[in-house]
């Protein structure tokens, strides 16, 4: 059994720097945390950004600090550059922190259709690409970001459409202007002191006449847009699919949509306008973008990650979660950020599902699930300690308050059996005599509790 055991682990990589106070689903793996930290933006291309003393920086996948803290604000990694400002000065940098597109007098936060918008000192706009070559010479009172190969440019106070190339193929017309979405439509405003909504096409025609007050975005061929103080949801023809009733509302992702029915009070409905989970303030932090990789932000004192069949994966004890990318999640615990990858989350019986929440009757939920995962991530960490990590068998497994004990048998050096103890504490073995011996005081003390390894084995072939 320990042999299969150790079979199985050979194939899995556990990386850990942490372990949260809190119990998630399984296969929910724990990579990291940081203190210290008052806010943070969340993981793109591997890098979440963080502010600590009021400088923002960058950190990677294990919590560490990649790009120390020294600018003033930042935004988000986006085709391995991402835009910083230090001292009034904004610039990009890549991710060893280099300098790399400069000596613009501003420049635009994200590149589209590998085009970014940049201004020069006499306070014109045009475009560079991500090697910071002027692709479009700067002409332009006001430029966007590119979408569809198409961007908003301003002159006289009037926005138009430029293609890649930098020929006007749509005249200024609108007060304000928007990218075009996937489906060939884009949000104009003709007059913003009378701001009404509408939507053209790529030919610069009205395909939906201004009448909405707000749209919060596009999402699966549907429109989310205000009226008369109400949300609701038009097709891209101008359509209404569910009328106008809700205090706010998210995009459709997934098939569903995170709607607001009155203050403080939400629910998730389908495109028929149908409720599927709620009506409960749970659900009333609308998250604009939807569902992500099939997993949303969910809670309101208390926040974490919901699946798309309801599952809490990531428990409701945080003070906030971020979203999902490339299966990594950030969740904040005041000044501590865990880090999560939730993308091979096995929900099983004992993972609260949002249906018990609802039905205020949560079902026990020990935190079996959260011990055994930190044994996983410790018996990780002794392997790696090891001359032949292959010969290692466990012998036996206790917790004391925080720390995990093993004792065990492995091959040493000189390719003798011997048997030994091993404590995992503060995130590492402690190695050398003293880290066997602190073990073995550990191991003998009637304060440590064992666990059954046979349960350890179980609990892993059922997240595999």
């Amino acid at each position: 059994m320990k042999k299969l055991l150790i079979s199985i682990l050979s194939g899995i990589i556990f990386i850990t720097n942490a372990t949260s106070i809190y119990a998630n689903a399984p296969g929910v793996v724990e990579l990291g945390k940081i203190d210290d930290v008052t806010s943070a933006i969340k993981f793109s291309e591997e890098m979440a950004a963080i502010e600590q003393e009021d400088l923002w920086g960058f950190i990677d996948k294990t919590g560490s600090i990649i790009i120390a803290p020294q600018y003033s604000f930042v935004h988000s990694f986006q085709n391995g550059v991402a835009w910083v400002r230090k001292d009034e000065h904004t610039f990009f940098i890549n991710k060893k922190g280099d300098t790399v597109i400069d000596g613009w007098k501003d420049c635009d936060f994200s590149f589209g259709n590998g085009l970014l918008a940049v201004k020069n000192d006499n306070g014109k706009w045009g475009y560079v690409d991500n090697k910071g070559n002027v692709i479009i010479e700067p002409y332009w009172d006001d430029a966007c970001t590119f979408s569809n190969e198409l961007a908003a440019v301003s002159q006289n106070d009037k926005y138009g459409y430029i293609n890649t190339q930098g020929e006007l193929l749509i005249e200024p017309a609108w007060d304000m202007a928007y990218e075009f979405n996937d489906s060939g439509i884009a949000m104009v405003i003709e007059n913003k002191d009378n701001a009404k909504i509408g939507f053209i096409n790529e030919k610069g025609e009205y395909v939906i006449e201004p009448q909405y007050t707000a749209c919060r975005g596009y999402g699966e061929n549907l429109l989310t847009v205000c009226k008369n103080g109400k949300w609701g949801f038009i097709d891209v023809d101008g359509n209404t699919i569910i009328e106008p009733q809700y205090t706010d509302a998210s995009v459709f992702s997934n098939g569903l949509a995170n709607v607001e029915t009155e203050e403080d009070i939400g629910a998730y409905i389908n495109k028929d306008g149908n409720i599927i989970w709620g009506p409960n303030e749970i659900f009333s932090h609308i998250y604009s973008g939807g569902f992500s990789e099939d997993f949303v932000e969910v809670g309101k004192n208390k926040c974490g990650i919901m699946d798309i069949d309801g599952n809490i994966i990531i428990d409701l004890e945080y003070d906030s979660c971020y979203q999902v990318d490339n299966g990594l999640t950030l969740a904040q615990d005041g000044e501590t950020y865990y880090i999560y990858d939730v993308s091979n989350a096995k929900p099983d019986s004992s993972t609260l599902n949002i249906k018990d929440v609802l039905a205020n009757n949560p079902q026990a939920k020990s935190n079996r699930n959260r011990t055994y995962d930190k044994v996983i991530q410790a018996y990780n960490a002794l392997k790696e300690t090891l001359n032949n990590p292959d010969s290692l068998q466990i012998i036996s497994v206790k917790t004391h308050d925080t720390d995990i004990i093993f004792k065990y048998t492995a091959t040493n050096s000189y390719g003798a059996i011997v048997t030994d103890y091993a404590l995992y504490s503060d995130y590492q073995i402690v190695q050398g005599e003293m880290g066997s011996s602190l073990a073995h005081s550990y191991y003998i003390s009637s304060a440590s509790e064992e666990i059954n390894w046979n349960d350890i084995e179980d609990y892993l072939k059922s997240i595999n």
